[in-house]
């Protein structure tokens, strides 16, 4: 099957709990008109709706944290998400709210940083090697030049893991 007969034939499956949806494969024109849902796959489809299932490893629950429908089959946490019952993403924050008190840890702004080794012959440094200056609330100040982003943290877990320092010039 081509990519134009992948797009143009419905093969794909729409799944859905009581506020949350995942597009798991759809025609191209309904993919446009859907925009608020995720494209989650570029397989060429699946032929009933229990294969689907199968094959991704859709979970009859959906995550304890957020109430998504998810699917465990092309994650490398695959087995952790079914056994704690979280899709991909609360399982990150998860696994970050268990470091949140490492002193390599940073929050800022409601985004989650971490500091890598600061190592002048470094091939790859976080934002290119910048130099961020970090006050945290326990009043350690630190330098690095090889600060790592893991993105904004959720608004599901901002209680669980609030900022703990400030950039400071």
């Amino acid at each position: 099957m081509n990519d134009l007969e992948i797009l143009t034939n419905k093969l794909w499956w729409f799944i859905e709990n009581e506020d949350q949806s995942m597009i798991v494969n759809d025609t191209l024109e309904n993919i446009n008109n859907k925009a608020h849902m995720d494209w989650r796959s570029r397989s060429p489809g699946y032929d009933t709706k229990e294969e689907l299932v199968e094959v991704l490893k859709i979970q009859e629950k959906p995550c304890k944290k957020c109430g998504r429908i998810f699917d465990t089959g092309y994650h490398n946490f695959g087995l952790e998400m079914i056994e704690r019952g979280l899709c991909f993403k609360c399982l990150f924050w998860e696994k970050k709210k268990e470091i949140k008190d490492r002193h390599d840890v940073v929050r800022i702004n409601g985004t989650h940083y971490q500091i890598a080794k600061d190592d002048p012959n470094a091939h790859f440094k976080g934002f290119g090697g910048r130099e961020f200056k970090i006050l945290f609330k326990d009043g350690r100040r630190v330098i690095t030049h090889n600060l790592w982003c893991q993105g904004n943290i959720p608004d599901r877990f901002r209680d669980e893991l609030p900022d703990n320092a400030v950039f400071f010039d």
